[in-house]
């Protein structure tokens, strides 16, 4: 999807890209990833929300951090979805990477008319019964799904794959595609 926006129609403007975890620890793809982003020249701006925490030492320079700190708790307040809906609506694209807070990402992201990709980094079947109906509800509304390996692909019931569909799915190995 981005590079449709970036190669495609190269008059148009640098875009920025927010990514959307439910914690910040350590290395991660995700990480890895924003890192990446924030050399190329047809990405203006990187921010990272996490929906639970952010380890101070894990910090990616030139990336944007912010933090929902919701409780580890399936719902959300009032003042944690305006937390949340003020940090997406400043960027052009929003890259949810996790079933939890990619759900409430995914809606805030439409609501705003934001275009929304997800990434799947886990077989489906780790995922309780409401986990894979709420991601396969959201991932309806996303733009673009990409898998992170074959596998994962695989993982999704049959059902969530007819709802999704296929002419949005994508893999890509490891879920990073460089070039």
């Amino acid at each position: 999807y981005l590079y449709i926006l970036t190669v495609q129609s190269p008059t148009v403007p640098p875009i920025s890209v927010c990514h959307v975890l439910n914690t910040i620890r350590g290395t991660s793809m995700v990480g890895d990833l924003a890192r990446i982003q924030t050399t190329d020249d047809n990405i203006s701006r990187v921010g990272m929300l996490a929906w639970f925490d952010v380890q101070s030492q894990n910090r990616v320079q030139g990336v944007e951090i912010n933090s929902v700190d919701v409780a580890n708790t399936l719902r959300i307040n009032k003042s944690q979805y305006l937390k949340a809906k003020s940090v997406l609506q400043e960027y052009d694209l929003i890259h949810t990477h996790r079933p939890h807070s990619g759900f409430y990402a995914k809606v805030i992201a439409k609501r705003l008319g934001k275009p929304i990709i997800q990434t799947e980094h886990n077989n489906h079947i780790a995922y309780s019964t409401k986990g894979q109906i709420a991601n396969a509800v959201t991932n309806v509304i996303a733009d673009e799904v990409v898998c992170v390996s074959e596998s994962v692909h695989d993982s999704f019931p049959r059902w969530e794959k007819a709802l999704v569909g296929d002419s949005k799915v994508s893999i890509i190995p490891n879920g990073v595609d460089i070039e």
